[in-house]
């Protein structure tokens, strides 16, 4: 992984984020499950299947997965087990198999710590470790959670048995348990009563221990898993666990915000990208963040009816699902991604200067190479392709803050070496054709240096060319009114449609576009195409 030196704002906004962000990660080199175990059980297929986990650093996703590796193993007689002889205790052993795969996984005892009898883990010491313990039916329950249930007689209340909730679904709640009939076996309750008739087993109580589960820190994430643009806005899907605040200021960092999902339109974009993840629930934003409430019905105000507005002191923060809906939740829920929106006409350039036939536009804003790469292509140009080295030197010292910028590749050279500057980074080449490395410009020593684009990090701006020579720009007004469109971009001489943004007056009606301000007729509507020729303004004329 490359390593930036981080500089000025950017530096400032970093150090406070990852102050609150804690020092492990699933994107850490995964390592393979270290287990010290009996001759007896090295010769098992359990032991086998065990081996073979890499364990991830997410510790809620390791539990589980060492959990699963033992499902079928059996005692050998009077509670007799590998995982009483790590215990030190042969015994009743549903409490210990839970506390030998939080051991395995790695999860310290400071928030998993061995289990005595089950009544005294759900009562005393699981919650002085920071342990949520609730009553089954209060709240929705996650992997990673520990059942407690009454396997003695089914009945509400009583405690005799704990498991490992592995996985949830709509309708399920799947689990792996140690003394479940002398054996660890895979059990499905139905989430709507928790209740296993065939085992005759009643899950009464819940209990979440504090895991330190987070998929990714902030100086991890290096792509967007999915992404989708529109004319105004660039919206990034992330499937990387960081707390709901955290995910806040990765957002800032970009220029952006988490999405805030205030039209139908805008919900159908959310709908469709979330299609590209990984995970079934992503945080989203507020729809006003000045008043703190959210704007949420299925009226013209998409006050949507499965979410009724709440003051920000109410709640902790909100998800939309893979069905599209949305759901109040809590601030650091496991296994949820975020999603970024970036509006392309609110993100201000840090420097621009025109040389050469072309202008070029600096960008601070630690964009993934991705979002820069389409950032560049809405706004009508490209990632600047430097093709001499008086070129370089002029670019490099429009830079501002970031330590490394992105550049585009002369799309006819895929080899990255064909302009032979002496401090550059030599003989790394496109792999097949395609774009696998990320280019960048350092600092304001006019070096270039290349990394793979899945280590290329956020912490790195962009710089946007544009042909000045070629380009004619369409400029939109909304001479008093609100929702301007973005300004289109095309070549002289050619024709380009006008956009179908339509500008809002309150009181009025848009009629249309002119290139006179005071007119009372538009001359040209949304949709018409028109040839450049040159610059142009066109003011939206209103019908009052």
């Amino acid at each position: 992984m490359i390593k930036s030196r981080i500089k000025s704002a950017i530096a400032v906004v970093l150090i406070a984020v990852l102050a609150v962000v804690p020092m492990f990660s699933v994107n850490a080199a995964a390592k393979n499950v270290e287990y010290s175990a009996s001759s007896s059980y090295m010769s098992s297929s359990y032991y086998k299947a065990l081996c073979e986990v890499e364990l991830t650093g997410d510790q809620v996703k390791d539990i589980c997965n060492i959990a699963k590796t033992q499902v079928g193993y059996h005692e050998s007689g009077n509670n007799y087990t590998e995982y009483g002889r790590w215990y030190g205790r042969q015994s009743y052993w549903c409490n210990v198999f839970v506390s030998w795969c939080a051991y395995v996984a790695g999860v310290p005892t400071s928030v998993f710590p061995k289990l005595a009898g089950v009544g005294s883990a759900y009562y005393s010491t699981l919650p002085s470790v920071g342990a949520d313990c609730f009553k089954f039916g209060t709240k929705p329950v996650e992997a990673g959670d520990l059942l407690f249930s009454c396997t003695c007689s089914g009945s509400f209340g009583c405690i005799d048995h704990v498991g490992l909730i592995v996985d949830v679904d709509d309708q399920y709640i799947y689990t792996v348990e140690g003394n479940m009939s002398d054996a660890v076996r895979a059990i499905t309750y139905p989430v709507s009563t928790g209740y296993s008739a065939h085992n005759h087993a009643r899950i009464n109580y819940i209990a979440r221990p504090n895991y330190q589960d987070r998929s990714a820190k902030v100086s991890d994430i290096s792509r967007a898993d999915a992404i989708k643009t529109t004319e105004n806005s660039i919206y990034a899907l992330f499937d990387m666990s960081l707390p709901y605040n955290e995910a806040e200021s990765v957002c800032k960092l970009m220029g952006g915000h988490l999405v805030s999902i205030t039209s139908e339109e805008e919900q159908t974009i959310v709908n469709e990208i979330i299609e590209n993840g990984s995970y079934d629930k992503y945080y989203i934003g507020l729809s006003d963040e000045e008043n703190g409430t959210y704007l949420w019905s299925s009226g013209e105000e998409y006050d949507y009816t499965n979410l009724t507005g709440a003051p920000r002191s109410n709640f902790t923060a909100v998800i939309v699902n893979a069905d599209g809906t949305w759901q109040e939740t809590v601030s650091d829920k496991r296994q949820t991604g975020f999603i970024c929106e970036i509006q392309i006409d609110k993100m201000i350039p840090a420097n621009t200067a025109s040389f050469g036939g072309s202008r070029y536009e600096i960008y601070d804003s630690s964009l993934t190479y991705e979002q820069a790469t389409a950032f560049a292509k809405a706004k009508g140009g490209k990632l600047a392709e430097i093709e001499t080295a008086s070129e370089n030197q002029l670019v490099s010292l429009l830079l501002k803050q970031s330590a490394q910028y992105y550049l585009g590749v002369n799309g006819t050279k895929r080899e990255v070496t064909s302009i032979d500057y002496s401090n550059y980074q030599s003989k790394v080449k496109f792999n097949n054709g395609k774009e696998n490395y990320a280019v960048m410009l350092n600092d304001n020593s006019a070096k270039w240096s290349v990394a793979g684009i899945f280590e290329a990090k956020t912490l790195t701006g962009f710089i946007v060319e544009y042909d000045e020579t070629e380009k004619c720009t369409v400029t939109f007004d909304a001479n008093g009114g609100l929702n301007t469109p973005n300004e289109q971009i095309g070549e002289s001489g050619a024709k380009i449609v006008i956009s179908d943004t339509q500008p809002t007056l309150k009181g009025a009606k848009f009629l249309g576009w002119s290139e006179n301000k005071d007119s009372e007729k538009a001359e040209i509507k949304s949709g018409d195409k028109i040839t450049l020729s040159e610059n142009v303004t066109l003011y939206a004329i209103w019908s009052k």
